[in-house]
């Protein structure tokens, strides 16, 4: 690899290098399991016999899946709520993203557009505990009313997600006299990422707002895989379910990839041009008001329910901690890896997190291999799967090759996108219990997330709480819901003063 004088890495060997290394990880880890998974939903796979020895039985898991009453409900339920709770998100976020990037001054942009992405930083654990805390039996406890619950759950981080990615982009191409094309870019790979996972709700956010009484709207494909695969040891009908699932999405995934080049295609014909702004400090009033959401959801969670301290906090607090440091210099290794092989390859920097966002969560073939690789009951399977996450790694990677420009490689134009990506990921690594849910079995391990989920969302509510009256459960909701939230804090304020114009 070449450097330059001036700090920037060659835009070919280098960058394709970086690429190479990450498709190669991305591979082993999420295509590889993927293979897995298919060559199981033919077979009658036992973890004794292995892959290599266990009988073939054909089609007859799919034929089983198909002819069950479930087939047609978790596809119907799958698709409502995938598509769903990403249409209005997506729609008022991009129509957000286009004012602010039209109307905010450069010396505010920087906060006042990465402020949006403040209840992105809340874990979604604590989205659902609230719905279920103050809405009861009367939101849970009945299909349509929950199906609600979701879908606004998932949309208030989904919006402010899409008005950030959607605004950041618009903003840049501004700065380039390009206009505001790049609020449609940033449109397109939101809604190219909604295609690609469109039978794909998200699985952990569901499983605080499932229960038996709203299955009915609630049950999807991935729960179902969960269910089938992990609790009832059920793998070669789990495997099958999920390359159904694959199968579902795999014409949108087709079709998002077109409109990220469509996207790609279009900026590259854009010719210098006024974007005919007009600035105004009131363009971040929208970042004022998700600042003050996320504060208010975030003080609701800690006071809701107060009980004993637990005396395991420390071991607790520990295991959090060292499970989000791993994950989040995994993530940022990946991250540059993506981000220098997307200024060299473009396009495939772009469809490689589609790809991944089309994968998903595999946890079943997934399980089987770290069984395999011997790292069942460690946070490594946390700290290796969380980064590839390609929701977050589509957009960081995009918003990357609209601010190099024709630079190439820049530490300076890179690195506030790692430290504001980085944070979202220390942020859903802090607050996630998927992974330790299925790879933990050593409850001395557990961290704040896994004890929050077992002890609070799944035993306790506002009324019957799990604890003797106190307030030391409150200082642990504190930790476990005010952490995220002064990191996302921190990460804004250092973003906003990264990209600043040079002159301020």
């Amino acid at each position: 690899m070449t450097v330059k004088t001036t700090g920037k890495t060659s835009r070919t060997g280098g960058g394709v290098l970086a690429l190479l290394l990450a498709v190669i990880l991305l591979a082993i880890f999420k295509l590889l399991p993927a293979l897995m998974s298919l060559i199981m939903s033919f077979q009658d796979y036992s973890p004794v016999r292995g892959l290599l020895n266990s009988a073939w039985v054909g089609f007859e898991s799919y034929q089983r899946f198909f002819a069950s009453y479930h087939f047609s409900v978790l596809v119907k339920n799958s698709l409502m709520l995938g598509v769903l709770s990403n249409l209005l998100p997506l729609a008022l976020g991009t129509v957000i993203g286009f004012f602010t990037a039209r109307h905010i001054p450069d010396k505010l942009a920087g906060i006042g557009l990465a402020g949006w992405l403040l209840p992105v930083f809340i874990p979604k654990q604590i989205y659902g505990a609230l719905v279920g805390w103050l809405g009861g039996a009367q939101v849970l406890g009945m299909p349509g009313p929950s199906t609600v619950a979701y879908l606004v759950c998932n949309g208030i981080p989904l919006l402010c997600l899409t008005a950030f990615v959607t605004g950041c982009c618009g903003w840049l191409t501004r700065r380039q006299k390009k206009g505001l094309s790049g609020v449609l870019m940033g449109g397109l790979a939101m809604g190219a990422m909604t295609l690609a996972s469109m039978f794909s709700p998200d699985r952990e956010l569901l499983s605080t707002l499932q229960n038996s009484l709203n299955y009915e709207s609630t049950d999807v494909l991935n729960t179902y895989i969960y269910r089938t695969g992990m609790m009832e040891a059920a793998y070669s009908s789990a495997s099958a379910t999920w390359i159904t699932l694959l199968a579902l999405q795999l014409p949108g995934l087709l079709i998002g990839t077109l409109l990220l080049m469509m996207g790609l295609r279009y900026l590259k014909q854009q010719k210098p041009q006024e974007a005919g702004t007009t600035t105004s400090p009131a363009a971040i009033t929208g970042a004022v008001l998700a600042l003050v959401a996320a504060l208010v959801i975030t003080l609701l969670f800690v006071t809701l329910m107060p009980g004993s301290l637990p005396s395991s906090i420390g071991a607790y607090l520990f295991s959090s901690i060292l499970r989000t440091v791993l994950g989040t210099a995994a993530a940022l290794a990946l991250m540059t890896l993506l981000a220098a092989g997307t200024l060299s390859l473009p396009r495939v920097g772009l469809i490689v997190p589609l790809v991944v966002v089309w994968l998903g969560q595999n946890l079943v073939a997934e399980y089987m291999l770290f069984r395999q690789l011997g790292l069942y009951n460690t946070y490594l399977p946390d700290a290796i799967l969380q980064p590839m996450n390609g929701s977050l790694l589509l957009p960081m990677v995009l918003l990357v090759l609209l601010a190099a420009g024709k630079e190439g490689f820049s530490l300076r134009k890179v690195l506030p996108f790692l430290i504001l990506f980085g944070g979202l990921f220390a942020a859903q690594i802090w607050g996630s219990s998927l992974y330790s849910t299925v790879y933990l079995m050593d409850q001395e391990k557990y961290d704040l997330a896994m004890m929050i989920k077992e002890l609070v969302i799944v035993n306790g509510t506002p009324t019957a709480p799990s604890f003797t009256e106190g307030g030391g459960l409150t200082l642990l909701l504190s930790l476990y819901g005010i952490l995220p939230v002064v990191l996302g804090a921190v990460c804004i304020g250092l973003f906003g003063w990264l990209v600043r114009p040079k002159s301020e």
